[in-house]
């Protein structure tokens, strides 16, 4: 029963999707501002909200997924009514609040996952960058030529260019259930997450994973993974 109207910063000209209108941000406007009931925002951005929830009172709802100093800045200069952090390590590196406001976790649903009853035949990783570990995949794929490695590019971070011969490199894709389904073990080696959700739908499919050992990825997978400890052990 709500209208909901999105400002991005990339939209050249407006659209809808899932009857979500998407407006490009040069629209939002003092006066359109107002308008409004509630504003949800990554505080990366939030700061743009600043003058209007200040000046008409306008609750706005934080969403944070992940810890970068940009959006520990950003909550510093704009504490929300409401914090929606995506996992408990992630609430725990939140700033002080400056007064007594809510603060809620909620985990990424994760939906439209299709079981393995035959697992493929690839050991996978998804996202190639330094932030995700892909240098222990490399290091592990030198190490077992003879086995099959499956490599997505992900959507951020500078992404490796070169890789053994035993790795197969696929372009990101918004749905992971193929991937699912080509893969008999899940490596995630990531050294920063903030929830990991390749790691949860790898896991509803039933694929087994090997995971560097972080605080939030051990809230998402508890004694269900397998941690190595050293390179001997990856």
């Amino acid at each position: 029963g709500h209208t909901v109207d999105a400002y991005v910063l990339d939209a050249k000209k407006p659209y809808v999707i899932d009857g979500i209108n998407v407006q490009p941000y040069s629209r939002f406007s003092p006066n359109q501002a107002k308008k409004y009931d509630l504003y949800i925002s990554h505080p990366e951005i939030a700061f743009v909200l600043n003058h209007h929830t200040a000046r008409h009172g306008i609750p706005y709802i934080g969403i944070v997924h992940n810890t970068t100093s940009n959006t520990m800045r950003g909550l510093s200069r704009l504490e929300p009514h409401i914090t929606v952090a995506n996992s408990y390590d992630t609430l725990t590196h939140l700033p002080r609040p400056t007064i007594r406001k809510r603060r809620e976790i909620v985990y990424p649903p994760i939906a439209g996952i299709k079981p393995v009853t035959d697992p493929g035949a690839y050991v996978t990783a998804v996202n190639m960058s330094s932030a995700k570990g892909f240098s222990a995949v490399d290091y592990v794929a030198k190490k077992l030529p003879d086995v099959e490695f499956l490599a997505v590019h992900g959507g951020h971070g500078l992404q490796a260019t070169s890789v053994p011969d035993n790795v197969t490199v696929i372009k990101p894709t918004p749905d992971i259930n193929p991937v699912c389904q080509d893969t008999s073990v899940f490596l995630h080696p990531s050294l920063m997450e903030s929830y990991g959700m390749t790691l949860a739908e790898m896991t509803v499919a039933g694929i087994p994973s090997v995971i560097r050992r972080l605080p939030v990825t051990h809230e998402v997978m508890g004694t269900t993974g397998l941690y190595p400890q050293n390179k001997a052990e990856w």
